[in-house]
């Protein structure tokens, strides 16, 4: 999901699986899995060069 959608927020996350799998996960939850599976999310500045 984080590969298919890099700049969702932990929000977003949280949503698509309330919505699209039935699973609840608290925002914390979300960033705790996130944390140990080592993934991050960076979000890219507005004019931020490549």
């Amino acid at each position: 999901m984080v590969k298919n959608y890099p700049d969702w927020t932990v929000r977003q996350y949280r949503e698509h699986l309330l919505n699209e799998q039935d699973v609840y996960v608290s925002v914390g939850g979300m960033c705790e899995f996130l944390k140990k599976e080592g993934l991050t999310l960076k979000k890219k500045l507005t004019g931020q060069k490549k």
